[in-house]
């Protein structure tokens, strides 16, 4: 009772990392090398899909190199110029191997943005056996793996080099800033929590309501009022 007590007097309102947006994403596209780099176009390749596909970066990325978790290339299926599917072995709320998810990714006609171009770019610049993490890439001749150190840190560079607070975004931005636009797009909310597999409705939590729509439900309220 005197925690809560402390809590209800001191109490400050938990401070969320900002999602990442398009605008923020197209400014990373012209900082990347996407033609002689094969770490900046396995970062952008995750990157996309991590933002289309709602994903935490443990579900996508191994912790180190060589550690199991992730997604392999074998989980890649039905791959195109225009489409591909994602299998999703393990999750925050997949943890024995009780169920699976099937996500499928559609091109997209800004081709900056487009998930499916960015895979089949990485795919090609750095070939691996299947069963390799879907976002391993060539080094110096050796296959490296797209960890969540490096991830994060190509993330906090291209942040500082388009001048913004690198400490107010993480790789979980991708997450938030995701589902914050399928909201935005009146995607169902159902929609947006099986996509991104939550199980409860925390995902209420991450998505950010803009002052766009937070005016246009005010209006839809003054409207509503003035109704005979």
């Amino acid at each position: 009772m005197v925690r809560r007590g402390v809590s209800r007097l001191k109490g400050v309102p938990v401070k969320q990392k900002l999602p990442i947006t398009l605008t923020l994403l197209r400014e990373f596209f012209s900082l990347l090398d996407h033609f002689n780099s094969p770490l900046d176009k396995s970062f952008w390749a995750a990157a996309l899909i991590a933002f289309f596909g709602f994903f935490r970066k443990s579900t996508i990325l191994p912790i180190t190199t060589g550690a199991p978790g992730g997604i392999c290339r074998h989980d890649i299926l039905c791959l195109t110029r225009v489409s591909f599917d994602l299998v999703v072995r393990h999750t925050k709320t997949i943890q024995f191997g009780q169920r699976v998810l099937t996500l499928p990714f559609v091109h997209c006609l800004d081709q900056r943005l487009c998930p499916v171009r960015a895979l089949l770019s990485h795919l090609t610049s750095s070939p691996a056996p299947s069963t390799s993490h879907i976002f391993s890439f060539v080094q110096s001749g050796r296959l490296c793996d797209l960890t969540h150190a490096i991830f994060v840190s190509k993330l906090k560079a291209l942040l500082k080099s388009s001048n913004h607070d690198p400490s107010l975004y993480s790789a979980h931005s991708f997450r938030r800033g995701g589902s914050t636009f399928a909201f935005s797009l009146n995607m169902p909310l159902l929609h947006v929590k099986m996509r991104g597999d939550w199980k409860s409705n925390c995902v209420e939590r991450y998505i950010d309501i803009s002052a766009d729509t937070a005016r246009e439900s005010a209006r839809q309220l003054s409207v509503g009022a003035a109704a005979p």
